[in-house]
């Protein structure tokens, strides 16, 4: 799992993997692609221009799957939140990852389907402060 502050976001990564895109990706898929994006990129509007947290690929090997691994995952992620005092955020195409998420604590706050079918799920978790 990668966490990325919003913050201190680098962008050379980012351009090296368009860079890649743009290179090995015939034309035709490319402009799918592009229209895909620009149908669910506003599905984090509503943290987008605050700092935030972004949660990058939370992957448990197929083999380790049932262990707790994903749960210790989020939780690191979680308690980092917590001391940065900044949301954290996920987003995941499939609908079991998104209960997951809900099941650790995050809510799910947006939805968006483009043409093809996909549906990309957006959640938050922040810390409830008790007063």
């Amino acid at each position: 799992m990668g966490l990325e502050d919003s913050e201190n976001a680098h962008k050379l990564p980012q351009v090296r993997m368009l860079f890649r895109m743009l290179t090995n990706i015939r034309f035709s898929k490319l402009k799918s692609l592009v229209r895909f994006a620009k149908q669910i990129g506003s599905s984090n509007a509503k943290y987008a221009k605050k700092r935030h947290l972004d949660a990058l690929m939370v992957c448990v090997d197929k083999g380790h799957r049932g262990q707790g691994i994903a749960s210790e995952l989020v939780t690191y992620a979680k308690n980092m939140s917590d001391t940065m005092g900044i949301p954290l955020l996920f987003d995941t195409d499939m609908k079991e990852y998104a209960e997951m998420y809900k099941h650790f604590g995050c809510e799910l706050y947006n939805t968006v389907t483009a043409d093809n079918g996909v549906t990309r799920y957006s959640l938050s978790y922040k810390k409830l402060l008790l007063q």
